[in-house]
């Protein structure tokens, strides 16, 4: 599979779901009602593209960062 954008878990208040979207595309990749079965299917397609993995906060805040395979190098400050 060719990479893709970066993976996010993204926690939307309205509909109460955790939901798991990947920069650049319009459509959502998955909705799960924990954060955690968010994560694991985030990461699972982090891996398999090769891309980050961008797990954010309930505030929206960026709390985790994970590079599967295409991390710059050297890396970010």
């Amino acid at each position: 599979m060719p990479n893709q954008g970066d993976v996010h878990v993204v926690y939307h208040k309205g509909a109460g779901l955790w939901k798991v979207e990947v920069t650049g595309t319009k459509r959502v990749s998955g909705s799960h009602a924990t954060k955690e079965r968010a994560y694991t299917q985030a990461r699972k397609l982090a891996q398999r593209t090769k891309s980050e993995l961008v797990v954010h906060k309930r505030d929206g805040k960026i709390g985790e960062r994970r590079t599967y395979g295409r991390g710059p190098f050297p890396p970010r400050g």
